[in-house]
């Protein structure tokens, strides 16, 4: 996106284009939520946590919502392969 941009520029704009891109049931609800919370700060901008702007606040509650399963899965399926070779435990242990 061009920084230079009106939709750049204007967060509450960037906040609702980032929302617009969600389709689907399963992101819905989260969607929902975060528009009220938008509408909200509109009217009252004391909402917004101290040090923060409404674009870093979606971008925090993004993350805490959508995590990366697969990252999970890759990592848990590489511990559950991890066995002790040559009776070495403290590379095991490494």
């Amino acid at each position: 996106m061009n920084r230079d941009a009106e939709i750049a520029c204007d967060l509450f704009k960037k906040c609702n284009y980032f929302l617009s891109l969600f389709k689907g049931t399963d992101t819905e609800g989260w969607v929902e939520l975060q528009d009220k919370w938008l509408k909200d700060v509109m009217e009252d901008s004391t909402l917004l946590p101290w040090q923060m702007n409404e674009w870093q606040v979606m971008e925090r509650e993004f993350k805490k919502a959508f995590v990366d399963y697969a990252r999970h899965k890759k990592a848990n399926d590489e511990l559950r392969k991890l066995k002790m070779k040559d009776g070495n435990i403290d590379a095991y242990i490494t």
